[in-house]
């Protein structure tokens, strides 16, 4: 098991320093929207995963902060209103469930995943994940929504949830205290795959409660016997009802009950290459493929029952049948940005709303609006930019030398650029760039983007172009015979030799991919390294030092690296090896589980203090250390950057909250001075503190100057106003 940190080894202040600030330099626009909810047809509450929750109260077309008071993390990732009390509202949240009652004013935690006065969330010793990573569950590449109510009177409902791989969590009281579950049990049960829930129904004729996981399997559960105002009944199983369900490595994505029918389920399955719905008729399941060429749904996840008979589907497009999956229409959504994540459909307010990915800088609808009533076909669709929002998901950034331009990666849009340090944003291609890395030395002007689609694209007037619309890239994209598994959504999946503008890397599953080149041509190298059951273990962040020395973070392996920079380790004759080189497996600190950055404190052959930031803190070896020791450490936050600043070596500042699709918290910045010996929060009472930072930015030619990437809201910048502590020698 590996040995979790509990408290945070030195001391860490939470208070900002005075007079420093923070300014949100945006793209203020909208980014992923993750559930819907409204109480009439003008009242409109909109979740967004790492940008908290907002509020519309003209249907949709215009948001405000909702105020969200209490919200210390704004992970959101299902927003439902009490079937009982409209005024009451859920959040699901990567680390737990909160309440409101007035409107997302204030929120008050009432499950905990992630420590915050409670006792230690119990993390898989293997994986700790959500999704779980192999070999316990399939790697599902969604935010999960396992959420369901039943109702049993005006008074009385239980409502049900899960945690990551930690079964389920049920509350008899409106969800102010909930107990956990397990469906199945054993003497590690977080590592069983099907009490990694991802899905969940209630059958409100039956009371059963239905359950989909993560197994590679197409898994799909349903309680034995009906459940009561008080919870499971005593003696309750498992059934799994398995008939005209696909073989193995189908994972079910979503789970709706039809309604008025008992026994009556929509299930999709992801087959490797689609979506398709599944129908239970209370016997077996029945496939309802689209039959449609109109429906894309390879990325659908998002599934809800109108009435008997309807059914709304989200994939690439938005679909909906009238009649069990006879036959599905998918309608033109115009201005829409594809990827439906949302639905939501209210009767009462006879209004149906579907949310996606991204208003592209307002340029594109995020939501549409439907008029709707049960059993008849939507309206025709009603485009909406949710004008105020402020929830651009960005992956990574880059500045470019001596003057204002911000380069921006973001989730499913262009590359967003801003000549004046943010005042104003314009999106350029190519799409979806994860790592954005600048050449340190020689290549002033070339900038490298990889995507999250294994695509890479390179400018070499990055710098020089007379604006952001005239910066041209190209494609030097690796090939496909090179490639194995889509690469992890993080920002430290590329580098660049800080020496040679044309050498560049890029991590994809177990594989370190090479170009010498400026990426005219690719080789790889394999570290080869196997988990127990059998799996590559994953490749997580990579870093080159000014000798060309490649070091490389292994998922649950520590950290390797490859001193042959002719042949890079690939396994070629005369090349080099792979070795361990730090947090590796036998040494004093069991391997973290996910590392998620390295870097260094002084270029070669100078003595160097090195730093690894992890899924259980920030590592620091000094030239003089005999192994590593963590210094800036708070319990199962998982950290998610150091970077050293380029004109101080003893100024260090970490970030917190962002781990690829596996899990996410709120987040925050540390700031050391004094080479990592203390530590303090320059986040506390600002928004930044409660979102996933991505990446941290030091400005060389202004190190006043802090930049950071959020997932949820952005970026943003420091400003030291305060005279900098002197630089420690």
């Amino acid at each position: 098991m590996r040995r979790l940190m509990l408290t945070a080894l030195l001391c860490c202040f939470v208070l900002p320093l005075s007079g420093d600030t923070w300014t949100e330099l945006g793209p203020k626009f909208a980014g992923r929207v993750s559930a819907i909810a409204a109480t009439n047809a003008n009242n409109v509450w909109l979740a967004s995963p790492g940008g908290g929750v907002w509020k519309s109260t003209d249907g949709g077309a215009n948001f405000t902060w909702a105020g969200n008071y209490g919200l210390g993390d704004f992970t959101a990732v299902h927003l439902a209103l009490d079937r009982n009390d409209p005024t009451r509202m859920y959040l699901r949240t990567w680390s737990g469930v909160l309440v409101s009652t007035d409107g997302a004013a204030h929120w008050t935690r009432t499950l905990y995943s992630l420590p915050q006065g409670d006792a230690p969330y119990p993390y898989p010793s293997f994986c700790s994940s959500w999704p779980a990573c192999p070999p316990f569950a399939n790697s599902h590449p969604d935010e999960p929504h396992p959420w369901a109510q039943a109702v049993f009177s005006p008074s009385q409902s239980v409502i049900v949830t899960a945690l990551p791989c930690q079964g389920l969590q049920y509350s008899i009281d409106s969800g102010n205290h909930f107990t956990q579950l397990w469906p199945f049990a054993g003497p590690t049960p977080q590592q069983n795959p099907d009490n990694c829930i991802n899905s969940i129904a209630v059958d409100d004729i039956t009371h059963k409660v239905w359950f989909t996981t993560m197994n590679d399997a197409t898994h799909v559960y349903r309680s034995s016997a009906a459940w009561t105002a008080a919870g499971p009944p005593a003696g309750m199983t498992w059934q799994f009802p398995s008939s005209g369900l696909p073989p193995a490595g189908h994972t079910p994505a979503a789970i709706a009950w039809a309604g008025g029918t008992a026994d009556k389920m929509m299930m999709l399955v992801y087959t490797g290459s689609d979506h398709v719905p599944y129908l239970f008729d209370g016997a077996t399941w029945i496939a309802k493929p689209w039959n449609n060429p109109a429906c894309a749904m390879v990325d659908a996840r998002a599934l809800v029952a109108g009435s008997g008979n309807d059914f709304y589907a989200g994939g690439v497009t938005f679909a909906y049948t009238l009649n069990n999956g006879d036959t599905w229409t998918c309608p033109s959504l115009g201005s829409q940005w594809s990827d439906i994540r949302a639905i939501f459909a209210s009767p009462a307010a006879h209004r149906l709303w579907i949310g996606g990915d991204q208003n592209g800088l307002g340029g594109n609808a995020l939501m549409t609006r439907f008029t709707w009533n049960p059993g008849v076909a939507p309206s025709a669709p009603v485009p909406l930019t949710a004008n105020g929002l402020s929830t651009w998901q960005s992956y990574s950034m880059a500045k470019a030398p001596a003057s204002n331009r911000l380069i921006v990666g973001a989730q499913d849009v262009g590359v967003a650029c801003s000549d004046n340090d943010g005042l104003n944003w314009v999106l350029t291609p190519p799409d979806e760039k994860q790592s954005i890395v600048w050449a340190k030395s020689g290549g002033g002007n070339t900038l490298y983007g990889y995507g999250t689609q294994t695509t890479m694209h390179k400018t070499t007037n990055a710098a020089s172009a007379a604006t952001c619309g005239a910066i041209s890239w190209s494609n030097v994209s690796p090939p496909d015979m090179l490639k194995t598994i889509k690469i992890f959504s993080a920002p430290r999946t590329m580098t660049v030799d800080p020496m040679n503008a044309s050498k560049v890397f890029a991590l994809i599953g177990g594989r370190v991919l090479y170009s010498t080149n400026g990426g005219g041509a690719w080789q790889k190298s394999d570290l080869g390294l196997m988990t127990p059951s059998g799996y590559t273990v994953g490749l997580t962040a990579i870093f080159v030092d000014e000798a060309g020395v490649v070091y490389v973070g292994a998922q649950d392996h520590g950290v390797y690296t490859c001193s042959d920079t002719t042949h890079y380790c690939d396994g070629s004759v005369g090349a080099g090896a792979w070795t361990p080189f730090a947090l590796n497996a036998g040494g004093a600190i069991s391997p973290p589980w996910y590392i998620t950055g390295i870097t260094e404190s002084n270029p070669p052959p100078a003595a160097r203090t090195f730093w690894i930031s992890t899924s259980q803190g920030v590592y620091r070896k000094r030239p003089a250390d005999a192994g590593y020791t963590a210094v800036d450490a708070i319990s199962l936050y998982p950290y998610s950057d150091v970077v050293v600043d380029p004109t101080c070596k003893s100024r260090i500042y970490s970030a917190m909250g962002y781990l690829n699709n596996q899990t996410r918290t709120r987040g925050g910045i540390h700031v050391s001075t004094d080479n990592g010996d203390h530590w303090r929060s320059i986040t506390s009472s600002f928004p930044l503190h409660n979102v996933p930072v991505t990446e941290i930015f030091v400005d060389t030619a202004h190190p006043d100057r802090v930049y950071a990437s959020t997932y949820g809201r952005g970026v943003w910048r420091f400003n030291w106003t305060t005279p900098m502590p002197a630089c420690a020698p």
